[in-house]
């Protein structure tokens, strides 16, 4: 978390809740590929070697690019994520090397959140797409290929309810005038009415609390 606390310049009062990611089984299908082209060369390796040169290069390249289809998705499920604070939901995208996006919504600002789940994989890996409606903008943040997006829509959630009522006691706080405030206006209203009157008013006001 503190890694993406320190890139996002969090505001004062906003703390990290949640840093979501891709689930690593929406991949699947290209850890096949990796292992295709790891094991069927090394499988081969001695014919490959015995051919010469190309069976080298062949081996060599084969090889390489399951790293590079390995390296992918392991940048893809860590450098890719949403992270979610007690005021923000913050998208970080950083599909190409040196290219980052970053994009923020207020929590305030989300109307809708729902679960999609489409498919035999997702229902059986436990993955899926986590919708969110803005109103600030007018559509739709989609969180793809999320694991346990169930849980993921009820944390969001109970992070905005949090957040709302923050906000209200925030507002209330400040509405509420302070003790100071509020002894200068008695000393006012006394000076006013006069002691006598005053207490009297007090001690009609203690008697309707009591009852």
């Amino acid at each position: 978390m503190n890694h993406f606390s320190k890139q996002l310049e969090l505001a004062d009062g906003e703390d990290v809740m949640r840093i979501i990611r891709r689930s690593p089984w929406s991949y699947i299908s290209r850890y096949f590929l990796v292992l295709l082209l790891g094991l069927i060369p090394i499988f081969f390796i001695i014919p490959l070697f015995y051919s010469g040169r190309n069976g080298i290069l062949i081996f060599s390249l084969s090889l390489l690019l399951a790293i590079l289809i390995l390296f992918r998705v392991l940048w893809s499920i860590y450098r890719n994520a949403l992270v979610l604070t007690n005021l923000n939901i913050i998208d970080v995208d950083k599909k190409k090397l040196f290219r980052k996006k970053i994009t923020k919504f207020s929590l305030q600002d989300v109307e809708e959140v729902r679960v999609v789940k489409k498919g035999l994989r997702p229902k059986f890996f436990n993955y899926g797409n986590v919708v969110f409606r803005i109103s600030s903008v007018n559509g739709s943040l989609i969180l793809k290929y999320v694991g346990d997006p169930e849980y993921v829509k009820d944390l969001i959630v109970a992070t905005i309810e949090t957040s709302d009522d923050q906000i209200i006691a925030s507002e209330e706080e400040q509405t509420r005038p302070s003790d100071e405030k509020m002894i200068k206006m008695m000393r006012k209203i006394r000076t006013t009415v006069g002691g006598d009157h005053f207490e009297e008013l007090l001690a009609q006001v203690y008697e309707e609390d009591i009852s």
